[in-house]
């Protein structure tokens, strides 16, 4: 909710911005790997590398294969280099999501971790999922 409530502050400020649910980005690369579309792949990873901001929501809640790992490294490497605003939500601590990516993970958090500048929130979230 966080994460929505700071897009919809920036879009109010003029400051165009992007933001994408981590299930939602990985399965739509995904949808276009099997389609062999791999100019859909790159003009989807180009779209959000040049967005002028971006929040990516929820990073480890989909399944961390090493496709997702590279996938990851990549966009946030490529907005790191151009120096464009990049945020993020997770439900895992830093070392958490490092772990999580593999390989790639302790590159992949040093450039968001570096693009956040120390601005980073934890916080408690309510479950509001009813038990049974």
């Amino acid at each position: 909710m966080l994460s929505c409530i700071i897009a919809k502050d920036m879009i109010v400020k003029n400051i165009a911005v992007v933001f994408v649910p981590s299930t939602d980005l990985i399965a739509e690369l995904k949808q276009a790997q099997f389609e062999k579309d791999r100019d859909n792949i790159e003009a989807k990873i180009d779209a959000l590398a040049k967005a002028p901001a971006l929040i990516l929501d929820d990073i480890g809640k989909e399944k961390i294969t090493e496709w997702v790992q590279a996938m990851y490294y990549r966009l946030i490497d490529l907005r790191y280099r151009n120096n464009l605003l990049t945020g993020f939500s997770s439900n895992y601590y830093p070392k958490e999501l490092e772990d999580m990516l593999g390989d790639y993970g302790g590159p992949t958090m040093s450039r968001l971790l570096g693009m956040s500048k120390n601005f980073i929130l934890n916080c408690d979230d309510f479950d509001h999922r009813i038990e049974e």
